[in-house]
């Protein structure tokens, strides 16, 4: 059978699954406070022009060059070496990007010198301590190298690249010299990713053998200790993001020949002269072309980590070309980096400081300002130019949790296009309209979300964009989701799902998206039999896509074990939680906030067993990884938070219990409004603890202001419940009331 008839027959079945969805249904509203929202990675999708802001590279891949999806956790290429001692922040040699003139970053350092000039509100300030950290591993970093002899004269030396650079002569910056696009192992430019790694394989053993050779020639004339990793091959799914993430718009393409570094290895060198030596010995040999270099000796990365980065092609016994990968370090330096952790750091940042030099300077720049400013509403005038707007508004959004700042340089941006007639413009206003919700569903206000996919919707309809109307239907059925309006969440996403099937790969992650979410709405609606499918369907696609490590396949495991977990099944569902656990800790590192989120639902786990002790110890556990990755004013350590208060109210401890919810609240209230769901969830569960201790009066004044939120932001069952026990409560109190006369009589 056709591929293309079987993923139609698969569709098919699938709608047939959803099939009377609606119909047969009691319209519940499953509110557990952690439930159904908390413990799911739902997959909000935005677009983002990535010519002009520095979106990241989301778990679901790009799906075009213009809008890109999202998935719950989000995540670029991983960070883990895949063997050897391999430092993966050094392998982009063969990318234009460069942190070259990164001295610039010491300018920053000035602004920490006394910390309590600095006034911020909290986001703010976390990211700048962070840098701050950062910025200290890099200047012992610095000190390091210039302790050791002789590392300025590899810093003088002047690599000559043989290709004169890899992009072609003219005006156009996305074009390349297609003699060095990589070649399948007939010598034709590599179509598929199976071509390129059959080449890679067939290549491995030559630049294994080139590599010995050299350090075998440096060991004669310079002893020392030498240690040579050869890697293994990339990882596919890694590879085929990078391709897409970076190369996509290159031309010739397809993006995938554009990659050099699927076969990579690293030198570590004892001496500086043994570095020297080596470099003389490949632009001696005439085997070796020398395709892109960079003495990051001389211009060092943003962590001030220095190596030398080659990309080389090597001809093959089989008498193709390939282009390699080879990394020289210094060992001092490289088990000194390993010791400063600072790669944790450099992940922290990669995306804010992603760029070319003049990107960095200015991005450096904002901070300076931003760090110095009181007001930092001032830095939005109608004298920015669009670029600066679109840095300022990304770094406020993604970085600075400064929604309403942000919310303001998208309205600034949408401003200066709204009336063009050109249809790019146009389509830009909608962009910034989603990135515009997106900011406003960050602080749960919903409405004001939902009218802003409205405006971006009217302007796709005209456009003809289907992609970015599935989109926009996709992350509005979340919201719905949210207000407990499960039926139109239903066929908002039933109406993504079409539209996405229509202008998309039928194998495309972002169906997988509109499948994991949809499942979630029906787990909440108890259909069982109906979200099992979509789970299971939304697993497949993200294998095929990105293949088992990616953390949206982890996000996906997650969402299953939610649903066994639902069933009852415990034992299966922890086994769930902790495989997509451990993809999570493999693809993202230790502390990545999304760590965090498996640790909490297998702790939701342990709670629904009365197992106390345990639930806390995970719940303290995630507490500790989210302190150091987001830091200790963001709004999921004020879920955590609440999650600690409610386990200690289970055990009866209410005065602990209490002590954690005023926590959750001051951070909730913060980080996502006074008027947000999950503020109105602590206002409910702070209640519950004064009425159990009670004190009726203050309980009636925590239900009300959780019932008034509620009410805005469309809980309405939820209302209905919390009234009940407002109700409840005015009965006791009567009786009291009754009881005290009768007494006095």
């Amino acid at each position: 059978m056709h591929e293309n008839e079987e993923n139609e027959i698969r569709f098919t079945n699938l709608q047939s699954a959803l099939a009377s969805s609606d119909s047969d249904s009691d319209d519940s509203d499953y509110d557990n406070h952690y439930s159904s929202d908390e413990s799911s990675e739902a997959s909000d999708e935005y677009d983002y022009d990535t010519s002009s802001v520095e979106d990241s590279s989301d778990d679901d891949g790009s799906l075009s060059d213009r809008a890109s999806t999202t998935d719950g956790d989000n995540s670029e290429e991983a960070s883990s070496s895949e063997g050897g001692d391999f430092s993966e922040e050094a392998s982009s040699a063969d990318e234009d990007s460069s942190s070259e003139g990164s001295g610039d970053i010491d300018d920053i350092e000035a602004l920490f010198e006394n910390d309590d000039a600095v006034e911020l509100q909290s986001g703010s300030k976390e990211f700048l301590q962070t840098l701050k950290k950062y910025l200290k591993c890099r200047k012992k970093m610095t000190s390091k190298y210039k302790k050791i002899e002789n590392l300025n004269s590899v810093a003088k030396l002047t690599i000559k690249e043989d290709s004169g650079g890899i992009q072609s002569k003219g005006n156009d910056p996305l074009a390349y010299k297609a003699h060095y696009q990589q070649v399948s192992v007939n010598g034709t430019a590599t179509k598929t990713l199976d071509e390129l790694y059959d080449a890679a394989e067939t290549a491995l053993p030559e630049y294994r053998r080139i590599v010995d050779t050299i350090v075998d020639e440096v060991r004669k004339e310079c002893p020392g200790d030498v240690l040579v990793a050869i890697a293994p091959l990339k990882g596919r799914q890694r590879a085929r993001a990078k391709a897409l993430d970076d190369y996509n718009e290159r031309t010739p393409g397809p993006a995938i020949s554009w990659l050099f570094d699927i076969v990579r290895g690293s030198i570590e060198f004892s001496s500086a002269a043994q570095i020297i030596k080596c470099i003389a010995l490949i632009q001696k040999d005439k085997d070796i072309h020398i395709v892109k270099a960079k003495n990051r000796f001389k211009s060092p990365t943003l962590s001030g980590y220095r190596d030398l980065n080659l990309c080389i092609r090597i001809r093959t016994k089989e008498g193709f070309y390939h282009i390699c990968e080879l990394q020289i370090h210094h060992e001092a330096l490289k088990k000194f980096d390993g010791e400063l952790h600072s790669h944790q750091h450099y992940e922290y940042f990669r995306k804010y400081f992603g760029g070319a030099t003049q990107s960095l300077k200015d991005r450096l720049e904002d901070l300076k300002i931003i760090s110095k400013s009181k007001d930092k509403s001032s830095l939005l005038d109608n004298s920015c130019d669009e670029k600066r707007l679109e840095r300022l508004a990304f770094l406020f959004h993604e970085h600075l949790c400064e929604y309403d700042l942000a919310i303001r340089a998208y309205k600034m941006i949408s401003g200066r296009h709204l009336y063009d007639a050109d249809q790019p413009n146009k389509i830009l206003v909608a962009d910034n309209y989603m990135k515009m919700a997106n900011a406003y569903q960050q602080r749960e206000q919903f409405q004001l979300a939902l009218d802003a996919y409205d405006s971006a919707k009217a302007i796709y309809n005209l456009c003809d964009q289907d992609r970015s109307l599935g989109l926009v239907y996709h992350n509005m059925a979340g919201i719905y989701s949210k207000q407990g309006d499960l039926k139109r969440s239903i066929a908002l996403y039933e109406k993504s799902l079409r539209l996405k099937q229509r202008s998309l790969n039928p194998d495309n992650a972002s169906i997988a998206n509109t499948c994991n979410n949809m499942a979630l709405v029906m787990l909440r609606r108890r259909k069982m039999e109906k979200a099992i499918p979509l789970l299971e369907e939304a697993l497949r696609l993200k294998t095929t896509e990105f293949g088992t490590e990616h953390p949206s396949v982890a996000a996906t495991y997650n969402n299953i074990a939610n649903a066994r977990r639902q069933e009852g099944n415990y034992e299966e569902a922890i086994a769930l939680y902790e495989k997509s656990c451990g993809i999570k800790r493999r693809a993202l590192g230790e502390n990545h906030e999304s760590v965090a989120l498996a640790l909490n639902n297998i702790a939701h786990i342990k709670r629904d067993q009365s197992k106390y002790d345990e639930a806390l110890e995970g719940y303290r556990g995630a507490e500790n990884i989210l302190l150091s990755s987001v830091g200790k004013n963001h709004p999921r350590v004020g879920d955590t938070y609440s999650f600690i208060g409610l386990v200690y109210m289970d055990k009866g401890e209410l005065a602990e219990a209490m002590t954690w919810q005023k926590r959750a609240l001051k951070i909730l209230t913060k980080g996502r409004g006074e008027e947000s769901l999950s503020v109105a969830s602590v206002h409910r569960s702070i209640g519950n603890i004064w009425y159990s201790q009670g004190e009726l009066d203050e309980a009636m004044t925590a239900y009300e202001h959780a019932v008034e939120i509620f009410t805005k932001v469309g809980k309405s069952k939820t209302v209905v419940a919390v009234r009940e026990k407002m109700a409840k409560i005015r009965e006791d109190g009567s009786k009291l009331s009754m009881n005290n006369v009768q007494q006095e009589s």
